[in-house]
């Protein structure tokens, strides 16, 4: 039995890797897009020719994507080095971004035939430059994707882009990854996925690990009075227990002080007034100190350590 799990690291790239990662998530965005447009042309001489055959699968959008960088990106051509933009990345990335448009048409195939629980899926749009952030997904295909170079442990080498410092540890990755004395590496890396989020380059490992070892799981009881109790926290009440079945067994409501209702109108004003501009010179009025001592009237009672004294049958 195994698992997926994912480890994030924050990357630090130089300036110029910093470009090739750009270029990656512009080239997934680019490919998306010419895909989808080649979909919705296909889809209308489908409906004038039958015959017409419409790429749907991610096998048939991969190889339109293939035939698409063979004969329109290879004209393109990169002023610095003086060959196709496209050499600088690695193929993986034009045929992960295929793979998300099927799994889009996918999701709206069966979203339109009921086969699919949950909201309508609509027909998939076009990404657009300045709204969408960079991202990409690289597959590890023949260990292409390597976590912790020799004399860095703390670096990240993706397939034709290079080895990236990043900020978190790697050891504990590092370490399901090695292999034993006498048996396999307890995990594998399937997939890193790159995304710009705030100013910052994310990397998430996608990892297929091992279950855990029965002696530090869960023990499974199935005898006796006590059970598995799920416990849930709330706003409305504080903890409810409930047992395997879902059936509830004790719930701890939330002791909320009631103020004056006639106070509540002032309370709301006050702050607006403290805040305004005033009308004479001199230095601003702090409002700070003075809207923590105009709620510092509001006391709540001490809920105190939130705890739960029921069990489970």
């Amino acid at each position: 039995m195994s698992h997926v799990t994912a480890f994030r690291f924050t990357l630090a790239p130089t300036p110029a890797q910093e470009a090739l990662l750009r270029t990656a998530g512009g080239a997934a965005r680019l490919t998306y897009n010419t895909l989808l447009a080649l979909v919705k042309e296909r889809l209308d001489e489908h409906h004038e020719d039958p015959d017409v055959r419409v790429p749907w699968s991610a096998f048939d959008l991969i190889n339109a994507a293939n035939h698409w960088k063979r004969t329109a990106l290879v004209q393109a051509i990169d002023p610095a080095t003086g060959q196709p933009w496209h050499r600088m990345i690695p193929a993986l990335v034009l045929e992960e971004a295929a793979v998300d448009l099927a799994h889009a048409l996918a999701a709206f195939t069966a979203s339109r035939a009921g086969r699919r629980g949950g909201s309508r899926v609509c027909f998939p749009r076009f990404k657009k430059k300045h709204a969408t952030p960079y991202s990409f997904r690289v597959r590890n295909r023949n260990g292409c994707v390597v976590v912790g170079v020799p004399g860095h442990p703390r670096s990240l080498r993706l397939p034709k882009l290079g080895v990236f410092s990043v900020r978190e540890d790697t050891r504990k990755l590092r370490r399901m990854l090695r292999p034993g004395p006498a048996e396999a590496a307890r995990a594998r890396i399937c997939a890193v996925t790159v995304r710009r989020r705030r100013d910052r380059w994310v990397a998430v490992v996608t990892v297929r690990a091992a279950d855990l070892h029965p002696s530090v799981r869960h023990p499974e009881t199935t005898e006796g009075p006590a059970g598995w109790t799920g416990v849930d926290m709330g706003l409305v009440d504080l903890v409810v227990a409930a047992d395997e079945h879902g059936v509830e067994q004790t719930r701890a409501p939330v002791q909320r002080a009631r103020p004056d209702p006639g106070s509540r109108p002032e309370r709301r004003r006050q702050p607006r007034l403290l805040w305004a501009r005033p009308r004479t010179s001199g230095p601003r009025p702090q409002p700070r100190p003075r809207t923590r001592k105009q709620q510092a009237g509001i006391t709540t009672p001490d809920r105190g350590p939130g705890h739960v004294t029921g069990t489970a049958p």
